[in-house]
Protein backbone atom coordinates (compact mmCIF):
# COMPACT_ATOMS: atom_id res chain seq x y z
CA UNK A 1 0.00 0.00 0.00
CA UNK A 2 2.94 2.27 0.26
CA UNK A 3 4.04 1.79 -2.74
CA UNK A 4 1.27 2.64 -4.84
CA UNK A 5 0.76 5.72 -7.30
CA UNK A 6 -1.96 8.23 -6.83
CA UNK A 7 -4.59 7.33 -7.90
CA UNK A 8 -8.13 9.78 -9.22
CA UNK A 9 -10.49 7.89 -7.48
CA UNK A 10 -13.20 10.90 -8.63
CA UNK A 11 -12.68 12.40 -11.70
CA UNK A 12 -15.76 15.27 -10.48
CA UNK A 13 -13.43 17.50 -8.40
CA UNK A 14 -11.29 18.07 -11.82
CA UNK A 15 -14.20 18.70 -13.73
CA UNK A 16 -15.80 21.45 -11.52
CA UNK A 17 -11.93 23.06 -11.59
CA UNK A 18 -12.25 23.18 -15.13
CA UNK A 19 -15.80 24.75 -15.19
CA UNK A 20 -14.96 27.10 -12.44
CA UNK A 21 -12.28 27.92 -14.47
CA UNK A 22 -13.87 28.26 -17.62
CA UNK A 23 -16.97 30.25 -16.03
CA UNK A 24 -14.35 32.87 -14.62
CA UNK A 25 -12.52 33.56 -17.73
CA UNK A 26 -15.99 34.36 -19.41
CA UNK A 27 -17.16 36.37 -16.81
CA UNK A 28 -13.89 38.19 -16.91
CA UNK A 29 -13.99 38.63 -20.57
CA UNK A 30 -17.55 39.92 -20.69
CA UNK A 31 -16.64 42.60 -18.23
CA UNK A 32 -13.93 43.49 -20.00
CA UNK A 33 -16.02 43.94 -23.53
CA UNK A 34 -18.58 46.24 -20.94
CA UNK A 35 -16.13 48.22 -20.17
CA UNK A 36 -14.71 48.91 -23.46
CA UNK A 37 -17.95 49.79 -24.62
CA UNK A 38 -18.75 52.36 -22.20
CA UNK A 39 -15.36 53.72 -22.36
CA UNK A 40 -16.08 54.05 -26.52
CA UNK A 41 -19.71 55.06 -26.02
CA UNK A 42 -18.70 57.81 -24.15
CA UNK A 43 -16.28 59.24 -26.73
CA UNK A 44 -18.83 59.19 -29.44
CA UNK A 45 -21.23 60.91 -27.56
CA UNK A 46 -18.58 63.28 -26.38
CA UNK A 47 -17.44 63.62 -30.39
CA UNK A 48 -21.32 63.78 -31.15
CA UNK A 49 -21.45 66.87 -29.25
CA UNK A 50 -24.82 64.73 -27.18
CA UNK A 51 -24.64 66.25 -23.81
CA UNK A 52 -23.30 63.86 -20.77
CA UNK A 53 -24.42 64.77 -17.69
CA UNK A 54 -22.36 67.03 -16.18
CA UNK A 55 -22.43 65.42 -12.33
CA UNK A 56 -23.54 62.91 -10.33
CA UNK A 57 -26.14 63.53 -8.07
CA UNK A 58 -24.90 60.73 -5.46
CA UNK A 59 -22.52 63.07 -4.04
CA UNK A 60 -24.42 66.40 -4.09
CA UNK A 61 -24.78 65.81 -0.16
CA UNK A 62 -21.08 65.15 -0.10
CA UNK A 63 -20.34 68.18 -1.93
CA UNK A 64 -22.44 70.27 0.17
CA UNK A 65 -21.24 68.84 3.13
CA UNK A 66 -17.78 69.91 2.44
CA UNK A 67 -19.13 73.75 0.74
CA UNK A 68 -20.18 74.02 4.62
CA UNK A 69 -16.29 73.19 5.25
CA UNK A 70 -14.20 75.44 2.94
CA UNK A 71 -12.53 78.18 5.13
CA UNK A 72 -13.05 81.66 4.16
CA UNK A 73 -11.23 84.55 6.31
CA UNK A 74 -10.95 82.92 9.87
CA UNK A 75 -14.62 80.84 9.60
CA UNK A 76 -16.09 78.19 7.91
CA UNK A 77 -18.72 78.60 5.01
CA UNK A 78 -20.85 76.80 7.76
CA UNK A 79 -19.71 79.43 10.53
CA UNK A 80 -20.67 81.99 8.31
CA UNK A 81 -24.33 80.81 7.95
CA UNK A 82 -24.76 80.52 11.50
CA UNK A 83 -24.24 84.60 11.79
CA UNK A 84 -26.70 84.88 8.68
CA UNK A 85 -30.09 85.39 10.80
CA UNK A 86 -28.79 88.16 12.70
CA UNK A 87 -27.16 89.84 9.51
CA UNK A 88 -30.14 89.51 6.55
CA UNK A 89 -31.55 92.92 7.47
CA UNK A 90 -28.39 94.85 7.49
CA UNK A 91 -24.95 93.18 8.57
CA UNK A 92 -24.38 93.98 12.51
CA UNK A 93 -21.48 92.03 12.55
CA UNK A 94 -18.18 94.30 10.84
CA UNK A 95 -16.30 91.32 10.19
CA UNK A 96 -18.68 90.00 7.88
CA UNK A 97 -19.18 93.59 5.85
CA UNK A 98 -16.44 92.13 3.22
CA UNK A 99 -18.25 88.77 2.79
CA UNK A 100 -21.71 89.98 2.14
CA UNK A 101 -23.50 92.04 0.32
CA UNK A 102 -27.02 93.44 1.45
CA UNK A 103 -29.65 93.23 -1.39
CA UNK A 104 -31.85 96.23 -0.98
CA UNK A 105 -34.44 95.27 -3.08
CA UNK A 106 -35.16 92.39 -0.70
CA UNK A 107 -34.45 91.77 2.76
CA UNK A 108 -31.49 89.28 2.18
CA UNK A 109 -28.12 88.74 1.67
CA UNK A 110 -25.79 88.06 -1.19
CA UNK A 111 -22.32 86.64 -1.62
CA UNK A 112 -19.57 89.54 -2.20
CA UNK A 113 -16.94 89.04 -4.87
CA UNK A 114 -14.30 87.25 -1.75
CA UNK A 115 -17.45 84.73 -1.04
CA UNK A 116 -18.35 84.04 -4.65
CA UNK A 117 -14.59 83.19 -5.34
CA UNK A 118 -14.12 80.96 -2.93
CA UNK A 119 -17.68 79.10 -3.78
CA UNK A 120 -17.27 79.31 -7.47
CA UNK A 121 -13.59 77.70 -7.66
CA UNK A 122 -15.01 74.49 -5.39
CA UNK A 123 -18.12 74.21 -7.03
CA UNK A 124 -17.67 75.14 -10.76
CA UNK A 125 -14.84 71.93 -11.35
CA UNK A 126 -17.93 69.97 -10.79
CA UNK A 127 -21.15 72.03 -11.85
CA UNK A 128 -19.93 74.63 -14.16
CA UNK A 129 -22.21 77.72 -14.15
CA UNK A 130 -24.98 75.51 -13.13
CA UNK A 131 -25.29 75.62 -9.45
CA UNK A 132 -27.11 77.97 -6.81
CA UNK A 133 -26.72 78.12 -2.72
CA UNK A 134 -29.51 79.23 -1.02
CA UNK A 135 -29.96 79.83 2.84
CA UNK A 136 -33.66 79.74 4.75
CA UNK A 137 -34.20 80.82 7.54
CA UNK A 138 -38.01 80.54 9.08
CA UNK A 139 -39.30 79.36 5.54
CA UNK A 140 -37.82 83.02 4.48
CA UNK A 141 -34.93 83.36 2.18
CA UNK A 142 -32.01 85.05 3.21
CA UNK A 143 -29.33 84.34 1.25
CA UNK A 144 -28.39 83.58 -2.34
CA UNK A 145 -24.94 82.85 -4.33
CA UNK A 146 -24.96 82.23 -7.65
CA UNK A 147 -22.61 82.75 -10.81
CA UNK A 148 -23.69 85.64 -12.65
CA UNK A 149 -24.31 83.85 -15.92
CA UNK A 150 -26.13 80.84 -14.67
CA UNK A 151 -27.29 78.91 -16.77
CA UNK A 152 -30.88 77.50 -16.45
CA UNK A 153 -31.55 74.61 -17.54
CA UNK A 154 -33.26 70.92 -16.54
CA UNK A 155 -34.15 70.28 -12.78
CA UNK A 156 -33.06 71.74 -10.41
CA UNK A 157 -31.67 68.37 -8.88
CA UNK A 158 -31.18 70.07 -5.35
CA UNK A 159 -29.52 68.80 -2.13
CA UNK A 160 -30.28 70.49 1.38
CA UNK A 161 -29.40 70.69 5.26
CA UNK A 162 -30.06 71.61 8.38
CA UNK A 163 -27.41 73.86 10.51
CA UNK A 164 -28.22 75.71 13.60
CA UNK A 165 -27.81 79.53 13.99
CA UNK A 166 -25.85 81.11 16.44
CA UNK A 167 -29.64 80.77 18.71
CA UNK A 168 -29.42 76.97 19.63
CA UNK A 169 -33.57 76.95 19.29
CA UNK A 170 -33.63 78.26 15.44
CA UNK A 171 -32.15 76.42 12.31
CA UNK A 172 -31.30 77.06 8.83
CA UNK A 173 -31.68 75.32 6.07
CA UNK A 174 -28.36 75.40 3.43
CA UNK A 175 -29.78 74.33 -0.38
CA UNK A 176 -27.60 73.61 -3.35
CA UNK A 177 -29.37 73.88 -6.33
CA UNK A 178 -27.87 72.18 -9.64
CA UNK A 179 -29.38 72.66 -12.87
CA UNK A 180 -28.41 70.46 -15.76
Amino acid sequence: MLNKKAQVEDNIEFVLCILGLIIGVVVLTLLKADYAWSIDHAKNAWRAGTEIPPFDTQFMGTDLLNTAKIPIGGYTFGELITYMPRNYQGIKDPQFETLFWDQWFVDALACDEELYTVLNDYLSPVYGKYWDITVFYKEEKIFRCHPSGILYGFGPVQTNMTLPSINPHEELVLLLEVYQ
